[in-house]
């Protein structure tokens, strides 16, 4: 404190906030913040991609209900709808395999 009584903030040499003046977390928060870029870039293409597709899906045959949840799956959740795409057999026109004969 000054002679006053007021106090004296040195704005000129800030503290370090590591010992080794680095910033912290170095290469690591690097990689993490490429993986977290591509995380994103691709969630983004995958709800795109997932959301044209239940648009073409409306002219395969399948329900009414498969075609709404499909459409409303891929809009509000993006990626999740390919979930949807694979794991109901009856939507988008496909149904199970069938075996030939011989």
């Amino acid at each position: 404190m000054s002679s006053k009584g007021q106090l004296i903030v040195n704005t000129n040499n800030p503290v370090p906030l590591t010992s080794n003046n680095q910033a912290s977390g170095g290469f690591f928060s690097f990689l993490f913040g490429i993986y977290i870029f591509l995380f994103i870039i691709v969630w983004i293409f995958s709800g795109f991609a997932g959301f044209i597709a239940s648009f073409i899906c409306l002219g395969f045959s399948g329900s009414v209900s498969d075609k709404l949840i499909g459409i409303f799956v891929a809009f509000l959740f993006g990626p999740i709808y390919w979930l949807y795409f694979g794991l109901n057999k009856d939507y988008c026109g496909r149904s199970p395999s069938r075996v030939a004969e011989f």
